[in-house]
């Protein structure tokens, strides 16, 4: 037995006993729970179809790590929505995909949901080990793709020019879609048995999350005054395609190659950076430059968040 089977287990059986020892006292249940939410606490229907009892064992710790990613992604949701702080808003639209990911993966839906889990964790690796060079004043040791991001985002608020906000989010795409991603898939396929054709049909699935990310974003935004109602407006009067244009003239008066998003445009980048991790393509950054290896977080850290969620009185809500 592999020394990192035998932490596995040690780790998922103190994780069982304070969920356990939880239950029984009710003080310290989750009592915030809103009756629309789903209970993420609750996930029999991923560890049910575990095939042995070291497959359930991963599933839980994984599971409570991809809980601990999204309660991380919903503390930078919390600060946008209390300061319209433009460098959260990248963040909160992850969040909202990740929480729709969340309620899959709890429903027992994906076929190969270690894989799945594991493709999130290392995701969130790469933004996460970026994002925390930068809060942390490192700005020397941040991957290249992500500087034009934060320098853009830093200190700016919500204001009536409200296409800042897409401005922010291509940036934020740019770095964690279309470089994050291929390394992040390649990363985790080194891991795996499953073939690559059977996970491509569970990664085509997400596609459909986007939009609806999308919508609880702007269901978001809308909190804050001045830029909901100018939100309001485009959406009512103008096309997909039409605010896709204006969006694109605000951002970038003077370079017509620059261009804002659609959820269709991520669809595509998606499907991209699947094919650059299964193709042998070298992983570049924007600048053409050779992307650096995965960053790799503390997993223990992360997956203890995700435990937190299950002992105090909390909420992760949409």
């Amino acid at each position: 037995m592999d020394k990192g089977y035998i932490g596995l287990m040690l780790f998922v059986a103190f994780l069982l006993f304070a969920t356990k020892i939880s239950a029984q006292n009710p003080s310290t249940k989750n009592q915030t729970s809103n009756i629309d939410q789903p209970d993420f606490c609750a996930f029999s229907a991923l560890i049910d179809q575990a095939v042995n009892a070291r497959d359930s064992l991963r599933r839980t710790a994984l599971y409570y790590h991809v809980l601990g990613v999204l309660s991380e992604l919903n503390s930078y949701r919390y600060q946008f929505l209390r300061d319209g702080s433009l460098i959260n808003i990248f963040p909160t639209v992850y969040y909202h995909v990740s929480y729709e990911e969340m309620i899959k993966i709890k429903n027992g839906f994906y076929c190969y949901p270690i894989e799945k889990m594991e493709q999130i964790i290392a995701f969130f690796d790469a933004f996460k080990y970026n994002r925390l060079c930068w809060d942390s004043g490192n700005i020397g040791a941040i991957e290249a793709h992500w500087i034009e991001y934060f320098k853009f985002a830093n200190d700016s608020k919500i204001s009536f020019y409200c296409c800042k906000l897409s401005c922010a989010l291509a940036l934020g795409i740019d770095a964690h879609v279309k470089c994050d991603l291929p390394r992040a898939l390649g990363y985790t396929f080194k891991n795996t048995t499953v073939s690559q054709g059977r996970l491509f049909d569970e990664f085509i699935t997400s596609h459909g999350i986007f939009e609806i990310a999308l919508g609880k974003t702007i269901e978001d935004i809308n909190t804050l005054n001045t830029c909901g109602k100018m939100m309001d407006a485009l959406n009512n009067n103008f096309s997909d395609r039409q605010i896709h244009s204006i969006t694109d003239l605000c951002c970038y008066p003077f370079d017509s190659k620059k261009t804002v998003y659609l959820a269709s445009d991520v669809v595509y980048f998606r499907n991209k950076a699947w094919m650059q991790s299964i193709d042998g393509s070298v992983i570049k950054n924007l600048a053409g430059s050779k992307l650096g290896s995965q960053p790799v977080l503390d997993h223990a850290n992360i997956a203890t968040e995700g435990l937190k969620y299950c002992l105090p009185s909390k909420k992760i809500s949409n």
